[in-house]
């Protein structure tokens, strides 16, 4: 009642124990390190370490992967239930994240589909502290099943608005979807299985989900060695309360997702855009170039990437005017490489947009042709100064690090490298690989978005072009087509 409020006296919120007490800076060993170094490893967990010696600030960033198994067979099921550990976990550490934020401290937990992943940056004196609370409440996390169906609603709600995301961002859903071996779900079928999820089924993922873990551990900033190897055991003493009885999940076990191996040829998909107002279509028009771990292969799809970008706005964009969304760009998905076209047209359907793509591919194949070394120079430069750039803070170089861990590649001088690959490539290197991503066996798959305002147009230009074309191929399902198409190998594996 009001007059029970009037009662209560002024107070001071909590202390807010993340606030740093200790701001003093290690003294920069000599050498000074370079590389994340491998300070501990056991059965289960692996943890890398590297003194900050750049930015001298009392900072650090902790980055750590929870392995884990799968807990249905129901892969359907098991995207449902991760989407709504993630939600309700999130809504539970809302006062920790609050008060973490006024100590000038971040963290993120990511339920991802082959590990639960944490990280920590701020200042170092009470990351420990920061970890134990994460932790502390995590042990305590019990939803309700009130929380469950409030949760189920706002999922549900979130899904039905991305299926009115914009045509480009429906396109790319699908062309993901085509190219991964492991089944993903468009925003329809998530809400059939969001719908079949029970909050029993939760329950039991939540029981069981972190029943086999291995960790990773990445310590970067103002720490010791010794620091680090303690935190990285407090971490894993506290999943073991956590997680009683939890057993060793082996390298093998770890979970594996594989990229669909285009064969040669012209893949073309189709699929109708359900908002029926929608006046605009997409097309993302993909060009598979193969193992991206090879750092010259890598370092051509860059130049590729500095040489065709303004070229492919300022044609398809500004003089054609084709859509108001127009880009191209490389691509990387598990150390997979590929080059697509993106555009979002609202005066042209895809298959016509695709063969203005062509005709631009061809005109600029006479261009790069006639390419000298002098000009091909300038592309090299402007490549060099992006890989060059520097990390700005100590959690910009813990990312870099991190995922050379992730990916289990460990190539943490990756940035010299390159810069020492660009500069050994040819412009006669360069012709090559232009024609062997875009003409001679190239590897093709085109995923359109089509509008109710683009039909009539885009059944005609799909015939002209089937005249014109003789190796389009029509994917009637995306899963007939995974399983028609080789793998590649999962690159990020453990060694």
């Amino acid at each position: 009642t009001l007059a029970q409020v009037s009662k209560k006296t002024l107070h001071l919120p909590p202390p807010n124990r993340f606030i740093p007490k200790d701001l003093s800076l290690l003294p920069v060993p000599d050498p000074a390190p370079s590389v994340p170094v491998k300070i501990y490893e056991d059965a289960r967990n692996e943890v890398w370490y590297k003194q900050d010696t750049i930015f001298q600030r009392p900072k650090a960033s902790i980055k750590v992967c929870v392995y884990t198994g799968r807990v249905f067979a129901d892969f359907s099921k098991e995207l449902a239930c991760l989407a709504l550990w993630q939600d309700l976990v999130t809504n539970h550490l809302r006062e920790l994240t609050y008060m973490a934020r006024l100590a000038s401290l971040s963290f993120y937990i990511d339920a991802g589909r082959e590990s639960l992943d944490f990280g920590v940056d701020g200042f170092n004196d009470n990351l420990l502290a920061v970890v134990e609370e994460i932790l502390h409440a995590l042990k305590d996390f019990a939803p309700t099943e009130r929380q469950y169906l409030l949760s189920v609603e706002k999922i549900r709600l979130d899904i039905e608005n991305d299926m009115k995301s914009p045509p480009n961002d429906q396109a790319f859903k699908v062309q993901s979807l085509l190219l991964t071996s492991e089944q993903d779900l468009l925003p329809q079928d998530y809400l059939v299985a969001l719908e079949r999820t029970s909050f029993a089924d939760l329950l039991e993922f939540s029981s069981r989900w972190l029943k086999a873990t291995r960790h990773e551990f990445l310590f970067v900033g103002n720490l010791r060695a010794d620091t680090a190897k303690s935190l990285s055991e407090s971490f894993c003493r506290l999943i073991e309360e956590w997680q009683r009885g939890a057993r060793l999940l082996r390298k093998e076990e770890t979970l594996s997702f594989r990229i669909t191996q285009i064969e040669s040829g012209r893949w073309q998909y189709e699929f109708p855009l359900t908002l029926e107002t929608e006046k605009n279509s997409a097309i993302i028009c993909f060009y598979q170039i193969g193992d991206g771990r090879d750092l010259k292969r890598s370092t051509l799809s860059r130049l590729l990437e500095n040489y065709l970008s303004d070229r492919t706005y300022n044609q398809l964009r500004t003089n054609e005017q084709l859509g108001y969304t127009v880009w191209s760009s490389r691509s990387m998905k598990r150390f997979t490489l590929g080059f697509y076209f993106a555009i979002q047209s609202n005066v042209a359907d895809p298959n016509f947009v695709q063969m203005r793509i062509q005709a631009f591919l061809d005109e600029t194949r006479k261009e790069v042709a006639e390419l000298t070394e002098d000009e091909f120079d300038k592309y090299v430069e402007s490549v060099s100064v992006d890989i060059a750039q520097r990390d700005l803070s100590i959690s910009e170089e813990a990312d870099r690090f991190w995922n050379e861990i992730q990916t289990h590649q460990y190539i943490f001088d990756r940035k010299d490298l390159l810069l020492k690959a660009v500069k050994e490539i040819t412009v006669e290197e360069f012709i090559d690989f232009f024609e062997q991503v875009f003409y001679e066996g190239s590897c093709v798959l085109e995923v359109h978005g089509i509008s109710n305002v683009h039909k009539e147009s885009n059944e005609q230009n799909r015939a002209k072009r089937l005249v014109e074309i003789k190796d389009i191929t029509t994917i009637t399902s995306p899963e007939v087509f995974r399983r028609s198409m080789p793998l590649f190998p999962d690159y990020y594996s453990m060694r």
